[in-house]
């Protein structure tokens, strides 16, 4: 098997391994019902941008909206479903100690809970996957580095009978402080298959990353994953973490997938009052 960008556009590269983890058996248009992260005394003051929630955790949706327009033995078509969705951009800070590219190839999953049958696993098993990922495309006027988040986009999995069709619509940033980034993916789950371009099976998937500094050059990843049903029942939930090292510094880019990020990130800027952070020409 073999995946591509499946959290937006920075995944580089994720093995089958992590694919498997994420199919319920086998082991980012409706927003969160529940979406709320609790400050620690460490977490700086959040940007006006993201106000911060103070209720709770962070938790996954009980329930989403059955999906609509991916029907059981018609043809996939991915003209169609991207434009489905109205593209949207959104820009956030990055944090310092997260600029740059990152690597890891191993994950620890420490839950599983089956909806179907109530199972519930909580083992600590240590996985075998890579993973490399890129945080920051830009730099301000002042310094601050930032990333911008993409959609609709869809991620692509392949094996030798299948493709698995990954629609992202409803990828946020939760959160993002100087010691804490928190950011959610939602995305619908096609399987298609590979011979016929037929769809075979429809899923949703919910996700949460947290990522915190964990060391010199070292960052960890807290994931929280629910998987639903195409009538939005929920099917799987996991839990588990992970840490990833740095492999190259924060590099500015200017063209991402043949478009001109600075232009929009300008813009950003300056719909937001902060025509003192655009960058020099």
């Amino acid at each position: 098997m073999k995946q591509s960008n499946y959290q937006f556009r920075k995944a580089v590269v994720v093995s089958a391994a992590i694919l498997l983890a994420m199919i319920p058996g086998t082991m980012r248009p409706a927003l969160c019902q529940s979406s709320s992260y609790t400050a620690s005394p460490t977490d700086s003051q959040q940007t006006s941008d993201h106000p911060l929630i103070l209720q709770g955790v962070v938790e996954h949706s009980d329930k989403l909206p059955p999906v609509q327009g991916f029907q059981i033995g018609s043809q996939f078509n991915q003209a169609k479903a991207l434009a489905s969705v109205p593209p949207t951009r959104v820009w956030y800070r990055v944090p310092p100690w997260l600029a740059g590219s990152w690597r890891t190839d191993q994950y620890t999953q420490t839950f599983d809970l089956n909806y179907k049958t109530g199972s519930q696993d909580s083992t600590a098993n240590l996985h075998n996957a890579e993973l490399t990922e890129r945080w920051g495309i830009q730099r301000d006027r002042d310094g601050g580095l930032w990333d911008a988040i993409d959609m609709p986009f869809i991620g692509t999995t392949t094996s030798d009978k299948h493709v698995w069709k990954d629609l992202h619509t409803g990828d946020e940033l939760i959160f993002d402080s100087d010691v804490r980034l928190i950011i959610k993916y939602r995305a619908t789950r096609t399987t298609v298959d590979k011979a016929t371009n037929t769809i075979t099976g429809v899923q949703q998937f919910e996700s949460f990353a947290t990522l915190t500094l964990a060391g010199p050059d070292t960052v960890r990843d807290e994931y929280s994953l629910k998987f639903f049903d195409q009538q939005g029942n929920p099917i799987d939930f996991v839990k588990g973490w992970r840490f990833e090292h740095k492999f190259a510094p924060f590099t500015e880019v200017d063209i991402e997938n043949g478009q001109d990020m600075r232009p929009s990130f300008k813009e950003y800027l300056i719909s937001r009052g902060l025509e003192n952070l655009v960058p020099p020409e």
